[in-house]
This record gives C-alpha cells, structure tokens and sequence, in this order.
C-alpha cells in the first residue's frame, strides 16, 4: 500500500477479491475432474518449514501427470535431531497433526 501510495483497506479488497477469483477458476478446474476416471495421479510430499525452524511444516499434493495439481494439505511434523531437543528443553513437547494428510482427499 505504501509503494503504489493507495490506503491498505483498498489493498486488502483486491486481495479478497482476487482470492474469490481463484476459488472460482479451482473450482471450475476441479469439475474436469469429477466424472473422469484418472489413470494415473503422482502423490508427493515435501517439507518446509514456518516462520522458524521449529515450526516445521509438510506439504502433500495429488498430481496428475500432467502437472495440474488436484489436492493440497499441510500439516504440523515434530522437529528432527537437534532442533528437537533444544525445542522440548526451552518449550515442552508440541502435539502435531501430521498423520493422514491424504485422508480428504476423495477417492473414485
């Protein structure tokens, strides 16, 4: 907002906008999908990470060979090696949500 000199709430509506554009255009996208019968889609994972390294994150996609992406989540994993223990010393042990990433998305 400062850059292009406009007031944040101006900022914010086209951000809103633009967000309900997208869902629009995936859901569109996605109904290509939902009598089809696919022979082939790539599941994957991958890590990263929030903020800090002891906010580490995994991503699962559904991929069709094609490349056109059918399903996202991303879930909390607990900290690994070193990290770990100096996370559970300085902030107790953290409960996550990384088992069954793939549990929404649908099967046909």
């Amino acid at each position: 907002a400062r850059i292009l000199r406009v007031n944040r709430i101006t900022v914010v509506r086209k951000f809103r906008f633009l967000a309900q554009q997208c869902r629009i255009a995936q859901s569109e996208f996605l109904t290509r999908f939902e009598n089809a019968k696919l022979e082939q889609v790539v599941f994957d994972e991958m890590e990263t990470f929030e903020h800090t390294k002891f906010k580490p994150l995994s991503i699962a996609l559904a991929v069709t060979p094609q490349r056109e992406i059918l399903f996202t989540e991303v879930a909390r994993i607990p900290l690994k090696g070193f990290w770990r223990l100096n996370r559970e010393k300085s902030m107790g042990i953290e409960r996550t949500k990384g088992r069954g990433l793939f549990a929404g998305c649908s099967t046909n």
